[in-house]
């Protein structure tokens, strides 16, 4: 029965006719229509999952057989995304994890064990004193006058192997004796396996050492007169 085709009052039902709980019209004195139970209905989310998964249905939940064979359809497709960790997984994941961080301790115990490399250069130890009657004092120590003023803390200090310069330095601070200025020098990373080395301190010339004496600091060197 439907309502008149433009009157926009509700539906009402022929007079002796009822509703009964199924919302059916029947006559008077006809069997009442039992109703229809409600089915409990799932959270939509956890019966898609379960369905779509494989996984167990939740409790209560009604998955038609028509729905279920079309999600079945497209199952295999979506299945490879899903991130799952399976317990060999984690077994695998956890072992190579171990043998990183063991494999780490036994590579550094055995680097710890190994003995240092060779050192491939020195540092040339020595000192220079200048020899004069007069000498130039201020806050550096003293210094050359006269025809030495080329020599004074900060001056160059180079090594040769022949022509060839190694390494260089400077002069230090200057300290002033009875008649001399005494400088100490340090020439770093000067290479291991030169027969002889060349010291020359300014333009002053070269005075020959041997690497031996030069690695034991018996590097001394003297200008003007003494």
């Amino acid at each position: 029965m439907t309502a008149s085709e433009g009157d926009p009052r509700p539906f009402a039902p022929w007079e002796g006719f009822v509703l009964d709980s199924t919302q059916v019209a029947r006559l008077p004195g006809d069997a009442p229509i039992p109703a229809v139970p409600a089915v409990p209905s799932a959270p939509l989310a956890p019966l898609a999952d379960a369905v779509l998964w494989g996984d167990p249905v939740p409790s209560g939940a009604v998955v038609r057989e028509d729905v279920l064979s079309e999600v079945s359809a497209v199952v295999p497709l979506v299945r490879g995304t899903r991130p799952r960790r399976s317990r060999q997984g984690l077994v695998a994941a956890t072992f190579v994890a171990l043998c990183a961080t063991l494999g780490g301790g036994l590579a550094w115990v055995a680097s710890a064990n190994e003995p240092p490399p060779a050192p491939t250069t020195f540092d040339v130890r020595g000192t220079f004193t200048l020899y004069d009657d007069d000498f130039d004092a201020h806050a550096q120590g003293c210094a050359g006058n006269g025809g030495y003023t080329d020599i004074a803390t900060g001056t160059t200090v180079t090594i040769y192997d022949g022509d060839r310069v190694l390494a260089a330095g400077v002069l230090g601070k200057g300290h002033l004796g009875d008649g001399e200025c005494e400088f100490a020098f340090t020439v770093r990373g000067v290479p291991i396996g030169v027969r002889t080395l060349g010291v020359e301190v300014s333009h002053r010339g070269k005075i020959t050492f041997s690497e031996q004496d030069a690695r034991t600091g018996n590097v001394h060197l003297e200008l003007g007169n003494s």
